[in-house]
């Protein structure tokens, strides 16, 4: 995701990550192993629950009026092709948006 943000992110795309983890600890050991440019918020345990979310990580892509326009569980690196194919036809209709 880290390059997907380098490289959009002067296109307004943005990327706001949500931890999962009970315990905050976990989280701020992983970031400091591995930092991100973008935001991660606290407390996504129980939103994840109410969206029925299984698969970590998942990603929403959503236009400038928070519209989800795709869905994507899980990652493995093949997938970047597959995201970034959609964010170009989000960018190149004009429709601004983030990924969640």
């Amino acid at each position: 995701y880290k390059v997907l943000y380098e490289k959009y992110k002067s296109q307004s795309f943005q990327i706001l990550a949500i931890n999962v983890d009970s315990e905050v600890t976990k989280a701020l050991d992983f970031l400091n192993d591995y930092p991100v440019p973008f935001i991660v918020l606290e407390g996504g345990k129980n939103l994840a629950s109410q969206l029925n979310i299984e698969t970590m990580p998942t990603s929403f892509l959503l236009d400038s009026n928070k519209k989800i326009i795709k869905m994507h569980s899980g990652f493995k690196s093949d997938d970047i092709a597959d995201l970034e194919s959609e964010i170009n036809k989000i960018i190149s209709s004009g429709n601004n948006y983030a990924e969640n």
